[in-house]
């Protein structure tokens, strides 16, 4: 950025995210997976994060009928090693934490459209003072074949934000929006409209751990 009185600001903001999982069936009720994840984010003064992590999850309807409807349990546990482009507020540059967490995932699937509730509750082994719970819920509505209109709302009750730098944000961070700031309570809601199209015949998709996130490392 050029400003009248000639002064610059340059703005380097970088993010990236790999990840990979297995997910094995159990049976018509349940499913295990084991996943990793690569991620770096300017956003969240994340140099560089590595995870794995493993889950379990149980339908209380089978898989078979995921098409349908499902109401799915799960469980997961992972560990993650920390590198910090700035020392955080609890002094720290690098750091090792195990954590592990629930979630309950509803949806149902009618010709008018798709209803989902998603709920994760999550804290560090270490340091149970340092959790997020988070739900979630959509209103998918299909208007005609392929056009869809989509109601969602988020909210997340906010502890863990263990990679804040400790010497704070500028004035511009906070107007570029290039770091995460200091939080207890997020919300976020919209409207998305939506058109898809293609074949009526899908693959079939193993829709076991599809949507618990085990790998997430913010």
């Amino acid at each position: 950025f050029e400003f009248d009185d000639g002064s610059t600001l340059k703005d380097v903001s970088k993010s990236e995210s790999y990840s990979a999982s297995a997910i094995k069936s159990l049976g018509a009720h349940w499913g295990a997976g084991l996943g990793v994840r690569r991620q770096r984010s300017t956003f969240r003064n994340l140099d560089q994060g590595n995870r794995i992590a493993a889950a379990i999850e149980y339908n209380l309807y089978p898989y078979t009928q995921s098409s349908e409807r499902q109401m799915k349990f799960g469980y997961f546990l992972g560990v993650t090693d920390l590198e910090y482009e700035e020392q955080t507020v609890f002094g720290l540059l690098s750091e090792t934490r195990p954590d592990q967490g629930v979630y309950m995932e509803y949806d149902i699937n009618q010709r008018w459209g798709e209803i989902s509730v998603d709920l994760v509750a999550s804290h560090y082994l270490d340091d149970t003072a340092l959790y997020r719970i988070s739900l979630e819920g959509d209103i998918d509505y299909r208007i005609t074949r392929g056009l869809s209109v989509r109601l969602f709302a988020r909210g997340s009750i906010v502890r863990d934000q263990i990679y804040l730098p400790g010497g704070g944000t500028s004035d511009e961070d906070v107007l570029l929006g290039r770091r995460a700031l200091d939080t207890g309570f997020r919300t976020e809601a919209g409207v998305r409209i939506r058109y898809t199209f293609g074949s009526i015949y899908n693959n079939v998709v193993n829709n076991r751990l599809s949507g618990s996130e085990f790998t997430r490392i913010f």
